[in-house]
């Protein structure tokens, strides 16, 4: 869809529109900005800063791509391209540091090929808005409308307390609500904000059970009918 939209302006004017899309050079205020007010503003305004989040968010969508993703549409990540390859391979370091620290994660072998089912899909979009919207180089308050109706599904498939979900929701509200931004609201949003991330990573051991164990019944009788 973004393809689709973006098609006419790329094809009358390519380079302008990828270099405005792209300009590390756009200067934000640094009074205004919600998520970043506790950054120093000669650090805030710096290309360097603008860079380091654009490589930050990066490989974050690859860690999501290879680790949390994985976990529900694994038949897509069985090929023999250098891309998946790697993909393997930092899933398989991450799972061994969850094995070091005792977070339990499903293995390789227990994956199950199934189709994708809506809940992945909504996964999927959500948590790769969210990290957007973590490392967006300035947030002003007519954003937090732009993933806030996704915050109680994503603190919903963390591996979190619900304590510490209710305390991470109603802080992230605290945060928006704070006019101007301080530097204690915008870093306690940055702080919630990878909490969600870094939970969504360890995962919900008792959601992805019951998801494998449903989705395996499923496979069965499926395999059964096809017997029959």
């Amino acid at each position: 869809m973004t393809v689709i939209i973006a098609a006419p302006f790329i094809y009358t004017a390519p380079h302008s529109y990828v270099t405005r899309a792209f300009d590390f050079g756009r200067q934000f205020l640094h009074q205004w900005t919600v998520n970043w007010r506790f950054v120093p503003e000669e650090i805030f305004v710096s290309k360097e800063f603008a860079l380091a989040l654009l490589v930050m968010q990066i490989a974050t969508l690859v860690l999501f791509s290879a680790v949390v993703w994985r976990r529900h549409i694994p038949r897509y990540y069985h090929a023999p391209h250098k891309y998946f390859k790697f993909l393997d391979f930092l899933s398989d370091m991450v799972n061994e540091l969850k094995d070091d620290v005792g977070i339990s994660h499903q293995h390789p072998e227990d994956e199950v090929d199934y189709p994708i089912s809506p809940d992945d899909t909504i996964l999927i979009l959500f948590s790769c808005n969210l990290i957007g919207i973590v490392f967006a180089r300035s947030l002003h308050y007519q954003f937090y409308n732009w993933y806030f109706f996704t915050l109680p599904y994503l603190l919903w498939r963390s591996g979190i307390d619900i304590r510490a979900k209710l305390a991470v929701f109603f802080l992230i509200e605290w945060a928006w609500n704070v006019y101007p931004s301080s530097h204690l609201s915008s870093g306690t949003l940055a702080l919630c904000h990878v909490i969600i991330v870094a939970s969504l990573v360890v995962g919900h051991p008792v959601y992805d059970s019951k998801l494998k164990g449903v989705i395996s019944k499923d496979q069965k009788t499926s395999d059964k009918k096809k017997i029959e």
